[in-house]
């Protein structure tokens, strides 16, 4: 049975992706949880894989999808053990992300800092483009499909349409309610807009104009068009340059990898 492998930095639109896809009659999932981290480990026994999945009747593929594995799995050894199966990559701009991602952490517990969460271990899925070269040199483009966050945002339907007819998914009625379900609150089309710019407003005027920039942050105005909810905290609002330029490094060869434009994403 063909294998859906998905993998992406942690934040990226993975388990949405994986609610929706699971309901499809063909593919089988893992028995109670959506990442088995299988790929990872260290002594890897492929025919043990199987065994973790709740096959149908109607399965023809095992949808694995994990976060860690941009970074975690070996492909020089698995190379001959994926050279029939698929993999999805996820991809989100990285300044959302990564403040997303902190967000994520210090809701169960944490209390990261863009420098402290530098230090941890989530350090290791900041930058991803060396990753996605390492994907690129093992597989054919008949195997990778894209998934980008903004396309989860702006038609979801299509999305999951596109993906079926890429990897041979027969016709399925994708359900209306999961698809808007699974979308969070920021992603409308007017919070995701202000979630975008005005962090990015935030450094250029702090750097350029640093009182204006003050008053745009605490401006009664501004707090009565954009709602707490509508805007979360900035964890890189006092990034220093050489990290944002680091970003835009990473992004360029994101670009040049995967020949799609990311230009939306530079800072």
């Amino acid at each position: 049975m063909k294998k859906i492998i998905g993998l992406g930095p942690p934040r990226s639109g993975t388990t949405w992706f994986f609610e929706n896809l699971k309901l499809h009659p063909e593919i089988a999932v893992p028995h109670g949880l959506k990442e088995t981290h299988f790929w990872e480990k260290p002594n890897i026994d492929p025919n043990r894989f199987e065994k973790l999945f709740a096959i149908k009747d109607s399965s023809k593929f095992l949808l694995d999808i994990s976060p860690r594995y941009i970074a975690n799995i070996n492909f020089e050894k698995l190379q001959s053990e994926f050279s029939n199966d698929f993999f999805v990559l996820f991809l989100r701009d990285p300044f959302s992300r990564i403040n997303s991602h902190i967000r994520f952490r210090n809701s169960q517990g944490h209390s990261f800092s863009l420098e402290s969460f530098q230090k941890s271990y989530w350090n290791r899925y900041i930058f991803i483009a060396d990753y996605i070269k390492k994907l690129k040199e093992y597989t054919r483009p008949d195997q990778l499909f894209i998934v980008r966050y903004e396309s989860i945002a702006e038609n979801p339907l299509s999305l999951l349409m596109q993906f079926s007819d890429f990897v041979g998914l027969s016709n399925y009625e994708f359900q209306e309610r999961i698809l808007k379900e699974k979308i969070h609150y920021s992603w409308t089309p007017r919070n995701q807009i202000i979630n975008f710019l005005l962090p990015r407003l935030q450094i250029v005027l702090r750097k350029s104009v640093p009182t204006f920039a003050d008053f745009l942050k605490h401006s009664k105005v501004i707090k009565t068009l954009i709602s707490k909810k509508d805007v979360p905290p900035s964890y890189l609002d006092n990034a220093q340059d050489s990290f944002l330029h680091e970003l835009n490094e990473d992004t360029y060869k994101i670009q040049e990898l995967l020949k799609i434009d990311l230009s939306e994403w530079i800072i």
